[in-house]
């Protein structure tokens, strides 16, 4: 089935991208994650999760994972379409969906193949294409970034230019906690305390205050 993802519903669209149907860099994904960022912010939640389910999966011995026939991974991909197809009127059912499917494709599937998954630590051209705004920065757009596995709270560095002064947000020299999500809606002076156009990126901190992960850099402009 082709999926045009201009026009699919967000459900369907956030399904074809947790089985590998659609990718998240495609040049008409990304354009419909920027211009919905509540449907972005969804996605990088989702991601999350699947790439936390992966982790678990692949740290687990083969010996060691419940008995049961080999399910096929295409035998739970369909699983997975029809379940959503049923259940995709609330938001958190596509989340617990996605979820179940990934465990099956994990842990069932005979031969693992390597998937597409970003990279949760961010630095991967998907990653890069996730950032938001990236370009155009829209009225009303928040910052969104993909979540770092370990991470208890999330910093931005901003500057006008590439050998220009850094700006931290939130500001520890003014004692302002991290952000605690991978996302942030800046308010309207503090959107117009921003440079008319600028280069951002995300720094991801354990609970120790170590610094764990850092985005690539992303241009935009008011």
């Amino acid at each position: 089935m082709t999926i045009d993802p201009t026009t699919t519903a967000a459900d369907d669209l956030l399904q074809a991208l947790a089985v590998g149907d659609l990718r998240a860099d495609d040049a008409d994904v990304a354009a419909r994650l920027r211009a919905e960022p509540q449907l972005q912010t969804r996605w990088l939640e989702l991601q999350a999760t699947l790439a936390e389910l992966q982790h678990v999966a692949a740290s687990t011995p083969r010996d060691q994972q419940p008995p049961g026939p080999s399910l096929a991974a295409s035998r739970a991909v369909r699983t997975f379409r029809a379940a959503t197809t049923r259940q995709r009127a609330r938001r958190v059912g596509v989340g617990l969906l996605a979820a179940a499917a990934a465990i099956w494709l994990l842990v069932w599937s005979p031969a693992p193949t390597p998937a597409p998954t970003p990279d949760p630590r961010l630095g991967s051209g998907e990653v890069a294409a996730a950032m938001s705004p990236s370009g155009v920065w829209g009225d009303g757009q928040p910052f969104a970034w993909p979540a770092v596995r370990g991470a208890v709270g999330y910093r931005l560095q901003v500057r006008a230019a590439a050998d220009g002064p850094m700006q931290l947000l939130p500001d520890p020299a003014l004692g302002e906690e991290l952000f605690p999500r991978p996302s942030w809606q800046p308010s309207a002076s503090e959107r117009q305390a921003l440079p008319p156009g600028f280069e951002w990126r995300a720094i991801g901190f354990d609970g120790s205050g170590q610094q764990i992960a850092t985005s690539p850099w992303a241009r935009t402009q008011r």
